[in-house]
């Protein structure tokens, strides 16, 4: 997307950010951020492998991703099968724990707005992994 100026010579601030996110996107730079807590009441989010949903401002990753919020030290998560639900503010996908002893589930100050998430790895790897898939999204209010 090329930016062009309106006819009074101005740029629009939504297109130069839309532009800034596509070009860290090209050039592997962009990195989701959670924009809303879902389910701020839950406290426990992964226990015993239950899965929890998040919120990102993009639909990035795939199922099969693993992804978390401190590349060294954070509870990964791995992204399920489920659907993709784009609600036009955000993308929500449902995540499970990886089985990591040092995480029994995951506090919600994790998982806060502003949060950003990134890419670990594929939980499996080989030709047929799943993160080499596109997302399945689909539009869809909560």
């Amino acid at each position: 997307m090329e930016l062009i100026p309106d006819k009074d010579d101005h740029f629009h601030m939504e297109d130069i950010e839309r532009r800034i996110k596509e070009l860290q996107k090209e050039h592997g730079l962009f990195i989701p951020r959670i924009v809303e807590l879902l389910d701020p009441e839950n406290i426990t989010k992964g226990i015993n492998g239950s899965k929890f949903r998040i919120k990102l401002d993009d639909p990035t990753f795939s199922y099969g991703d693993v992804i978390t919020y401190d590349k060294y030290h954070g509870a990964e998560m791995y992204v399920t099968i489920d659907p993709i639900i784009d609600t036009g503010d955000g993308f929500v996908y449902t995540v499970q724990l990886v089985n990591n002893p040092d995480h029994k589930f995951i506090d919600n100050k994790y998982i806060q707005d502003g949060t950003w998430i990134m890419r670990k790895g594929p939980l499996a790897t080989g030709p047929d992994s799943y993160s080499k898939r596109e997302p399945i999204v689909i539009k869809q209010a909560i």
